[in-house]
This record gives structure tokens, C-alpha cells and sequence, in this order.
């Protein structure tokens, strides 16, 4: 896709995020003023049906702000700055209480340059979806010199992720197909992909029989290619 094709669809996108919150809203307060009006008068059957209209509008709510998230990559932001990847990393585990679900083991990990809010993003949806869908023993979080870039490796023992599903998980509402609907977005990889390759570098996805190895390289400079 070339950048004006991307920058007009990155903005369609901030432009739809926006716009569907109204109605979303509205239909949200329906389903509540109906539950409110009806009180104790509400059969089971449709307090279900309510109850799975909210959380279908919440799942709606939560997919058009990943999307807005998307669009904002490269596009907005404060500035280049210099972050320690290893208290960003410990920040990040902290606000998702991965040692409380897991083993976490942070490696010697490098300063680098880049957008503050987009370095947390990434490292913030690399771990929740290692925790979250691997269910490993154990997370560790590496780096080491390549170079003109930094390689950094993400590792679990959880169940992996099948060759065939590589690629299409890194694409926008994409999910592994052991996977449900109510387990995932499909948005965590392709954010992440969009963040490293904005900034010159890549990401891949490896191993499967052992776990999930989630690998991608970040310029030394922190320039975008």
C-alpha cells in the first residue's frame, strides 16, 4: 500500500472510531433503560438477551478504539525521546500483573530511541497477548546487538502459534483459528507489526512445538526507514 493510500484509510478509520461512538452509546442506553423500566418485572430469557446486547456493544466500543490506536501510529505523537526498554518493560508487566499469572524474566535490556506512548503500546500488547492466549509458565523479554538494530525477542511456553496462522495474525481483526471471538480483538499483533515496521524494523512471529518466540529488530537511531 503506499503512504497516501495508507494516510487516507488511517484516516477513514479516525474518521468511522469517531463517528460510531454515538450510536453505540445510544444503543447501550436503551438496553439499560429497558432493564431499568422492566426491574424485577425482567424474565431470565431477556435479561439474557440484554446482558449479550451490552457486551456485544462493549466488544463494538473496544474494537473501534484499537482501531483509532492503529490509525494514530505514525501519525501522532510527542516526539523521538530516548526510553530504558527495561523499566518500560517492568512498568508495563506491573499495570498487567503478569507475575502474578506467570514467571516473567526481563533480560539486560538496551536504551532506544522512539515515540514513548508507541513503545509502551507494543511491549503493553506483546505480553497481554503472550499471557493472555499462550497461558504460558514462564515469559522472558530479551535483546540483543544486530547491528545498526536491536533485536528483541519475546518468549513463552504456551501453545505457540500454528505456521499457517503467522502472517494472517498480523493483519488488522485477524485471530489464530484455536482461537474465539470472545478471546480476542484480532488487533494486538497488527498493532504491533504497524508500531516496529513505522519505525524501520520488523517483526516475526517463530516456533510453535515449544512456544511462541515473537522477534522483531529496532533501529539503533530510532528513524524510520
Amino acid at each position: 500500500m503506499s503512504d497516501g493510500s495508507r494516510s487516507t484509510v488511517d484516516q477513514l478509520i479516525h474518521v468511522i472510531s469517531h463517528d460510531f461512538r454515538a450510536p453505540l452509546r445510544g444503543i447501550r442506553n436503551i438496553a439499560d433503560w429497558i432493564a431499568e423500566d422492566l426491574g424485577d418485572k425482567i424474565d431470565k430469557e431477556l435479561e439474557d438477551y440484554l446482558r449479550l446486547l451490552a457486551e456485544r456493544v462493549d466488544r463494538l466500543d473496544a474494537m473501534l478504539d484499537s482501531l483509532l490506536l492503529h490509525s494514530r501510529i505514525g501519525r501522532i505523537g510527542d516526539g523521538r525521546v530516548e526510553v530504558d526498554a527495561g523499566p518500560l518493560v517492568r512498568d508495563v508487566a506491573a499495570e498487567l500483573a503478569i507475575e502474578d499469572q506467570c514467571q516473567l524474566v526481563i533480560g539486560d535490556l538496551p536504551r532506544i530511541q522512539g515515540e514513548r506512548w508507541e513503545l509502551l503500546e507494543l511491549f503493553r500488547q506483546l505480553l497481554a497477548n503472550a499471557v493472555t492466549h499462550g497461558r504460558p509458565t514462564e515469559i522472558s523479554v530479551s535483546a540483543e546487538d544486530a547491528g545498526h538494530f536491536w533485536l528483541f525477542e519475546i518468549t513463552d511456553d504456551g501453545p505457540g502459534i500454528p505456521d499457517a496462522d503467522r502472517q494472517r495474525v498480523l493483519e488488522l481483526f485477524e485471530r489464530g483459528r484455536d482461537i474465539s471471538v470472545e478471546q480476542c480483538l484480532g488487533m494486538g499483533l497488527a498493532i504491533c507489526d504497524k508500531i516496529v515496521a513505522n519505525a524501520g524494523g520488523q517483526l516475526d512471529i517463530k516456533d510453535y512445538d515449544e512456544g511462541t518466540r515473537v522477534a522483531f529488530t529496532w533501529p539503533k537511531n530510532g528513524a524510520s526507514q
